[in-house]
Order: C-alpha cells, then structure tokens, then sequence
C-alpha cells in the first residue's frame, strides 16, 4: 500500500505541476495581450493628445474671428477698404475697388470686392497686408496676383479679390 500512495503523491505533485505549467503559460499569454493592449492605449492616448491640441488651437482661432466679427462696425467692404488705404496713406495707389457681390452664409453676410492697386513698393505691399490681416472687422484675401511695373520694375501692380463678413 504504500507504493500506492507513493504513486499517488507522485501524480499529484505531477498533476500540481502540470496545473502550475497551465495557469502559467496561460498567464504570461495574458501579460504578453495586456502589454499589446498597453501599447495600443498609449498609441491612442498620444493621438488623442495631439487632436486636443489641434482642437484647442481651433477653438483660439474661432474665439478670435468671432472677436473680429463683434467688433466688427464697418458699413461695407468698399469703406473697409477705403479705410485700410487711407491708413498706410496709400490711398493715391489705389487705381479701383469694385464690388463684386454678395454670398449669404450660415451666420452673415460675405461681401466681396476685386481691388487693383498700382505702382506699390515691396514695404508698401507687407503694409497693406498687414492691415488686412489686422483689421478689426473680419477681412481676408481671396485671392492676390502680384506683377511687376511695365515703368519701374522695382514696384509692383496688385489685383486682389478681398472678402468682408458681416452679421446678418
């Protein structure tokens, strides 16, 4: 009898590692999906990171439009433009400004006009960029074609078509 029972301790010592073998190769594949699923979350964490910064950014331009729209007052685009010639003191440049209508969008009014400035120095340029760009109504370029002078290739001819939108 006791072979029996040393036979029977002997299978279940190797019953018992047997079982351990299990349970551990069955934990380490856990660990080894766990470590994969670490990596994915970490992935999608940075991705998620850099959507909230682009969002964040987003919602700083959005505020700063919509600050621009507020303070907004002009009547027109010709006078917007009228206005931003006359402060860079270019207004004598300024060969035309024709409006070329009006698009409806979802909060305002977009008007739009094609200007033509002559005979204007690079500096002259970066100023009236300048303060479109840093107009307190909401103005942007549409579209800018620059040529050289046929007179005096140091100046330049400028056609551009400049938007304004307004609050209905």
């Amino acid at each position: 009898m006791n072979k029996i029972t040393g036979n029977n301790k002997n299978l279940y010592f190797v019953a018992l590692i047997i079982i351990l073998s299990v349970l551990i190769i069955l934990g380490l594949k856990q660990l080894r999906n766990d470590k994969k699923e670490l990596l994915n979350l970490r992935t999608q964490q940075k991705e998620i990171s850099v959507i909230k910064n682009k969002i964040s950014y987003l919602n700083q331009k959005v505020s700063f439009y919509e600050s621009k729209k507020r303070i907004g007052n002009a009547s027109g685009i010709i006078q917007i433009s009228d206005e931003i010639f006359s402060s860079t003191g270019l207004k004598n440049k300024l060969k035309s400004i024709k409006n070329s209508g009006t698009n409806h969008t979802v909060n305002g009014i977009e008007e739009i006009a094609d200007v033509t400035v002559e005979k204007v120095s690079m500096n002259e340029l970066l100023n009236i960029l300048y303060r479109i760009e840093n107009s307190p109504s909401l103005v942007s370029i549409k579209r800018i074609s620059i040529k050289k002078d046929f007179e005096n290739p140091q100046l330049l001819n400028i056609n551009m078509v400049i938007s304004y939108i307004r609050q209905k």
